[in-house]
């Protein structure tokens, strides 16, 4: 789904840079329509619709001066309506109660006795400190096992009403943020930075990995031989002889592609540490952070705006609730690569400027004409 927010996010801001379509009826309504798309293709892009829509405004001024019809003053609302309904609440607030764990209190109320029941969560949380984000994994599936033996058997009978879970979890998830925003920022800020480390080659997909974890679980794929046959295409005998096939074969490109894929991640880290502190920037993420300030200079900013708002309240949004995975990022993973060359493109100016300004300078001055 990520891949269809791209192409959305893409086509809206295609439509928006096209000269004069704001003052096109025609234009308008293709903009709000692929509004539509850009919400709901997924929840999270509701997100994406509000910076969007900001990122319209600041660059195309008043909303009052666009060409509004019947039919796409209809799509606005349209897409307004979308943003708004789409996606499941209950999943959006255990997610967001998993990120913010540490910073629910553990006694008071309201909802005392679900306080008192996740008492032993959070205080294993808190002892994680700032490197919560690091370790919140663990505790995703616990929050939302219906066994009363993971937990508590007042929390597994609450599993089982979507609605009320869905009010706790919202109820426990805001107050803590209200109590501790500036912690609330940095988790979200650790989640993003975690997610931007990882590298694009996902290591079950590697080929060793892959072909040995269908053999490992070839006793779970014999008991669904359709989808042995509606995956693979061969029976089971087929589909280990296949496997074998694949941990022996030699896949040259995939020491490039690691390469590659590591060479244009804006952060690392060392293996086995945690904490934004031991986070390294890589040359690509100092271009990436160049290009930024490049692009805030007054004649540039209210097209980047186009880029920036829409990517900024994505990405709070998306890692401030869910998990930190590098999937997440690839609605918005291209924009980092528009500022990174707008950086090198800066840097090469910057370079045949001094050229030209060195090789002048090296030049005979030419003697003034004689009386």
């Amino acid at each position: 789904m990520e891949s269809f927010l791209l192409a959305a996010f893409v086509l809206t801001l295609s439509l928006a840079l096209i000269p004069g379509v704001f003052r096109s009826k025609r234009g308008l309504l293709l903009i709000f329509l692929s509004m539509i798309l850009l919400a709901g293709f997924k929840s999270v892009g509701r997100f994406f619709w509000l910076g969007a829509l900001i990122g319209l405004v600041i660059y195309a001024g008043d909303p009052r001066r666009w060409a509004w019809t019947f039919k796409s003053a209809l799509a606005a609302i349209t897409s307004l309506i979308v943003a708004a309904t789409v996606g499941q609440n209950s999943q959006g607030y255990w997610l967001l109660l998993n990120s913010v764990l540490p910073l629910v209190q553990d006694q008071g109320e309201p909802h005392g006795r679900y306080r008192k029941a996740l008492r032993p969560l959070i205080l294993e949380a808190r002892s994680y400190g700032d490197n919560y984000p690091w370790n919140k994994y663990k505790y995703k599936k616990m929050l939302r096992n219906r066994d009363p033996k993971v937990i508590h058997p007042d929390w597994a009978a609450l599993l089982k009403k979507d609605r009320k879970f869905a009010q706790v979890a919202r109820s426990l998830s805001y107050q803590a943020i209200q109590g501790s925003p500036i912690t609330f920022l940095k988790y979200t800020v650790s989640s993003f930075a975690i997610a931007t480390k990882r590298g694009g080659v996902i290591p079950r997909f590697e080929p060793d990995l892959f072909w040995g974890d269908l053999v490992f679980n070839a006793e779970r794929i014999r008991s669904e031989p359709g989808y042995i046959a509606l995956a693979f295409r061969v029976d089971q005998q087929g589909l280990e002889r296949l496997a074998e096939q694949g941990r022996r074969r030699k896949y040259g490109l995939l020491e490039f592609h690691e390469y590659f894929d590591g060479l244009f991640r804006p952060l690392r880290q060392p293996e086995h540490q945690q904490g934004l502190a031991t986070l390294i920037i890589r040359p690509f993420g100092w271009l990436v952070g160049l290009g930024i300030l490049i692009s805030l200079r007054p004649g540039f900013i209210r097209k980047a705006s186009l880029l920036l708002v829409p990517s900024a309240i994505y990405s709070l949004a998306v890692f401030a609730v869910g998990d930190a995975v590098p999937r997440y990022l690839h609605p918005i993973e291209w924009v980092g690569f528009i500022f990174g060359i707008l950086a090198i493109e800066m840097l090469l100016r910057l370079a045949l400027h001094l050229t030209r300004r060195l090789r002048a300078a090296r030049l005979p001055q030419a003697w003034p004409p004689s009386a």
